[in-house]
């Protein structure tokens, strides 16, 4: 980046023609009078090649002249005119109002009168520069914040007291105001504005919420490359499998209990409220899900069914807005900043160029728009709105932890129900097109011992989601092999195409007994 001058210059009107003045010295008075000009817009320019790029942040306008009291004004008048009749009504009731107003003098000598407004009494002893349409390029100014560390400098782009720079380590950090244009087909970009360099403290409070936001803001931005699903990773926008048909199928199970879910993209969360689920604890290894659940819970409580879809489908900002006094702090501070950042950047959440949402592949697959027993189906719409009136976001517990810390992290004596949507196929490796005998062994051991102990008695679990297109070609019968009905586990056909490996209390109890 580069530093050129900034200069002022001024735009106006004359028989109808706009006209731009160059003001070289940045000093408003020295504008230079034209007959005809009675008032201008005042902007900012930087000059490269010959050519003049706009920088303008914010215009102003101003009246041509310059603001007398009232007393100067009736001095002026009764100098200019000797047959005034001081005693004439009129004349009184201007004074009166001229005691509390200022009038304007014009170049001209025509006087104005008026209440508020800026006015400029320009020069006619100074050169007129005028400025070409055809030399003006429209520039668009963004801060970036300045990182010196080691006498080395960076800059990246923000937003002005963003608090980008957060828990970056470098010595001091500085806000610039760059103008950024196209000449001659090549990208420029010159620095208008630095405010004061400031420095970091020693014992600057780096908050986790902090960190969440910034790995966020890397994925709008397409910089982040992300493996797995821990930490901060791309968002499900709907579910990838058909949890609303094993809530369905289970609904003797849930109707009145409280559950366990994975969060993944928050539709599990709106199903099992619709089909009766007291409280709910929702646990990902993704830091962002909690925040996109959340917005989705309280999008599906106020909005209706066709407001609802236009936010989740194109993060409509508007009706964002309408809802956001809604969220919980936190909540509310995380999509304010990523909005604002997407803005800056001139980067739609759902583009290409940001990497917030999956866009492609199967992680993108879609099985809860017009699914026939889920909550986004527009007939199942003001059913799942009917139970959600008595239920705010305190009613769900979000945890961010690996299911193997789930027991650790959440007391889970109160829940009789649980849904763990595939997680199983990662932790066996389907992801990489092998299945781990050993690592579905060790996960069945981790439901037996602590995940069913920590339960109510007579608890049910979903385990798995499988899926014939995901298992792509798989034996999953292998699960079949581990997961035993003598055990209390069962594969069910769910609805003659996908199927849910389950542990039903039921099926071990009949074993115990006999």
């Amino acid at each position: 980046m580069y530093n050129k001058q900034v200069y002022l210059y001024a735009e106006y009107k004359i028989n109808n023609i706009i006209k731009r003045q160059l003001i070289p010295s940045n000093i408003l008075s020295d504008l230079v009078y034209e007959n005809g000009m009675t008032s201008v817009t005042i902007k900012k320019c930087i000059k490269d090649d010959d050519k003049y790029i706009d920088c303008t942040s914010i215009s102003e306008t101003y009246s041509i002249g310059v603001p007398i009291t009232a007393e100067e004004y009736f001095e002026w008048y009764e100098k200019s005119d000797p047959r005034i009749n001081k005693d004439e009504g009129t004349y009184q009731s201007l004074k009166e109002m001229g005691n509390r107003h200022k009038y304007i003098i014009f170049p001209n000598k025509e006087i104005g009168f008026q209440y508020y407004s800026q006015t400029i009494n320009p020069k006619n002893d100074k050169t007129l520069i005028l400025i070409e349409d055809n030399s003006i390029i429209k520039g668009n100014n963004y801060w970036y914040i300045k990182l010196i560390k080691d006498n080395q400098v960076s800059y990246e782009k923000t937003l002005l007291g963003d608090k980008k720079y957060r828990g970056q380590k470098c010595d001091s950090y500085s806000f610039v105001l760059v103008c950024e244009y196209e000449m001659n087909n090549e990208k420029r970009k010159t620095i208008l504005l630095e405010e004061e360099k400031k420095y970091f403290p020693d014992n600057y409070n780096y908050s986790e919420l902090d960190s969440i936001i910034d790995g966020a803001k890397t994925l709008v931005s397409h910089e982040y490359k992300f493996e797995g699903f821990s930490g901060v990773s791309p968002l499900y926008k709907y579910n990838t499998e058909d949890s609303a048909s094993v809530f369905n199928r289970h609904n003797d199970k849930i109707d009145g209990q409280n559950v366990i879910t994975i969060t993944g993209s928050g539709d599990a969360i709106l199903d099992l409220f619709m089909n009766g689920a007291n409280k709910i604890i929702s646990f990902d290894s993704n830091e962002l899900t909690k925040y996109w659940a959340e917005l989705k819970f309280i999008a599906a409580k106020y909005l209706s069914y066709d407001d609802f879809l236009k936010l989740i489908n194109i993060f409509d900002q508007e009706l964002y807005n309408n809802i956001s006094q809604y969220l919980t702090k936190n909540t509310k501070k995380f999509w304010d900043e990523i909005i604002l950042f997407s803005n800056t950047i001139n980067t739609d959440l759902n583009s290409d160029s940001s990497l917030l949402f999956y866009k492609s592949s199967i992680f993108s697959s879609n099985c809860t728009y017009k699914n026939p027993v889920g909550y986004c189906n527009k007939d199942n719409y003001s059913r799942m709105q009917e139970s959600l009136k008595n239920k705010s976001i305190d009613d769900i517990q979000f945890i961010t932890c690996d299911i193997y810390d789930l027991p650790n992290k959440v007391d889970l004596r109160n829940y009789s129900y649980a849904y763990f949507s595939n997680v199983l196929d990662f932790i066996c490796g389907v992801d990489k097109y092998v299945i781990n005998q050993d690592k579905l062994e060790e996960f069945k051991q981790f439901i037996q011992t602590q995940i069913i102990p920590s339960m109510r008695e007579n608890s049910n679990i979903d385990l798995c989601y499988l899926s014939s297109s995901w298992h792509m070609g798989l034996d999953d019968s292998q699960y079949e092999s581990i997961y035993k009905r003598d055990d209390g586990f069962i594969r069910e056909d769910l609805y003659n195409k996908d199927y849910i490996l389950s542990y039903q209390s039921e099926l071990k109890k009949k074993k115990t007994v006999k």
